[in-house]
Parts: structure tokens; C-alpha cells; sequence
């Protein structure tokens, strides 16, 4: 069981982060591309395992950068950096599919 939250915990991370952002974020037209982020982020597979580890680090550095986009307000820049955030959710479950 303890190594089962282990390797779930870094989508758990994703989601949480990007809540937050839904509660920082005033634009309308970012909070649906959020909303979408998150919905593909939820229904991800939730098991980390390590040929995808590259990837979710990725993800962590690029929402790290996508907090700061939304800070200051920068919502086109906070678009295109969802929708590379998204490309890489992609490639990452991607790899999950690949080796189960």
C-alpha cells in the first residue's frame, strides 16, 4: 500500500497545483483552459512509474512556470503554456499505456 501512494503522489501533486491556479486565475477564457487541464490531469493514470518519470518532471517545472505566468496576468503566455503542459500529460500517459 505504501508504495502504491508513492508512485500516485506526483499526479495527486498536478492536481492540486492546478486547483490552485483555478483559484488564482479571474480570466475566463484561462480558467476553461485550466478546466481542462485538470479534467485530462484527473482522468490520467494515476501510477507513476520510471519510463515516465522524465515526463512528470517536466510537468512539474513547466506548472511551476505556469504559477508565475498567472501571478502576473500574462494570459496568452499562460495558454500556450497549458497547452504544452498538456502535450506532455499526453506523452506521459502515453508511455503509461505503452507499458502496462
Amino acid at each position: 500500500d505504501k508504495q502504491e501512494v508513492v508512485t500516485t503522489r506526483n499526479i495527486t501533486y498536478f492536481n492540486i497545483d492546478i486547483s490552485d491556479f483555478l483559484g488564482l486565475c479571474q480570466d475566463e477564457t484561462l480558467r476553461t483552459s485550466l478546466k481542462e487541464l485538470a479534467t485530462k490531469c484527473k482522468y490520467s493514470d494515476p501510477v507513476s512509474i520510471p519510463e515516465t518519470e522524465e515526463k512528470e518532471q517536466q510537468i512539474k517545472m513547466e506548472l511551476q512556470e505556469l504559477r508565475a505566468i498567472i501571478e502576473q496576468n500574462e494570459h496568452e503566455k499562460a495558454n500556450e503554456k497549458i497547452k504544452l503542459i498538456l502535450r506532455l500529460l499526453s506523452s506521459r500517459n502515453r508511455i503509461c499505456e505503452a507499458n502496462k
